[in-house]
């Protein structure tokens, strides 16, 4: 047991050292999707690693066992600085709990004890634990952006509804590349991107254990809706009609900035521009101010700049105030929220008005 533990722990911190040895970019968002890894130890025991699909650690949350029968806390435990938890196995039906926050809680099945294997005593142990910074960030700026393949999306969650489903946009946004080839970007592919584009080096590990021939298994919550991704990519709709018109932007003669620290937003453009973006001046929130988009054409010198319209900065208002208070707006009323905003701003698009965004610079 010892022996593989430290096995385990030993591949884990060749990644994390990878990891850590990368220049980290500034953190641009809150933590998005929360990942379960379970390895089934055979041995009475579990070891259980959770974190972040934006490739945040979660080190100092807690595990949790519960009873699928009655819901019943049976065991927990605090993971340590990297973010893992050797767990027991328990001998009725349960469930892997772990709760990353506000709207970030993931569970998934247990295994049970197999026929010859002793259920170990694993002490429960709830306290403080060293809170781990790092981050998966596995591109440098200016390093190239894989697109996500087909064969690796995730399933969409119940907001994608067939509403939302007919309105997503139909054309992709287009983009000429450095060889001269264009290449199509659809907001399909911008929500897997960002839903699984910080998991590369836990993905990468899930696969290296299973090749060892343990048996590890994952959980990922559904793609769900994003105002960040929605945002950044009818941004860059809204810069590509000022700009250019019906002409393809080339590639080396576009450049968007903004300020939001919305991952969303960036992973958009890195996916559309097909390099990680630098991020230095990203500081602002779910806020109006942070919705301040920069286009640039530096051929020309042609640059206009555009934000949400007074309406709909309201609504952001709202929605970064209901953010900040979980205590005050509980996590489904936001998710409606967001929901109604992303549903008005896709509506608003389909019937053929941009005004969503307002101009607030333009020098052509």
């Amino acid at each position: 047991m010892k022996q593989l533990c430290q096995a385990y722990l030993a591949v884990f911190t060749v990644v994390a050292l990878a990891v850590m040895l990368i220049p980290l970019a500034p953190r641009v968002s809150e933590a998005h999707s929360p990942v379960l890894l379970v390895e089934d130890n055979e041995d009475g025991t579990i070891l259980v690693m959770a974190g972040f699909s934006n490739g945040k650690m979660a080190a100092g949350k807690t595990i949790q066992l519960k009873s699928q029968a009655s819901g019943a806390v049976l065991w927990e435990g605090t993971l340590d600085e990297n973010s893992e938890v050797l767990c027991p196995k328990q001998t009725e039906p349960y469930s892997i709990f772990f709760d990353g926050g506000p709207g970030h809680s993931i569970e998934k099945a247990g295994p049970l004890p197999k026929e010859g294997e002793t259920v170990s005593e694993v002490t429960s142990e709830i306290g403080e634990a060293k809170t781990s910074a790092t981050t998966c960030a596995s591109l440098q700026v200016g390093e190239a952006v894989d697109a996500i393949s087909p064969d690796s999306y995730q399933p969409l969650s119940k907001d994608f509804d067939d509403e939302i489903k007919a309105l997503l946009p139909a054309d992709p946004l287009l983009v000429k590349d450095a060889s001269g080839v264009v290449r199509p970007l659809r907001i399909q592919e911008s929500y897997q991107y960002h839903h699984l584009s910080g998991m590369k080096q836990i993905m990468a590990m899930l696969e290296k254990k299973k090749a060892a021939g343990k048996q590890v298994d994952i959980a990922i919550r559904p793609v769900g809706l994003c105002l960040g991704v929605t945002t950044g990519y009818l941004a860059l709709e809204f810069a590509i009609r000022e700009l250019y018109g019906d002409e393809v932007p080339e590639v080396q003669d576009f450049v968007m900035s903004t300020k939001t620290k919305m991952g969303g937003v960036w992973d958009t453009w890195d996916l559309y521009f097909g390099r990680r973006l630098a991020r230095e001046d990203a500081e602002f929130g779910i806020a109006p101010k942070a919705y301040v988009f920069t286009a640039e054409q530096p051929s020309n010198g042609h640059k206009v700049i555009f934000t949400y319209n007074q309406s709909l900065a309201e609504d952001i208002k709202h929605l970064g105030a209901a953010k900040k208070s979980p205590e005050k707006f509980p996590e489904k009323e936001f998710q409606r929220a967001k929901k109604s905003f992303i549903t008005g701003l896709l509506t608003q698009r389909a019937d053929g008005d941009f005004g969503y965004f307002e101009v607030i610079e333009k020098n052509f």
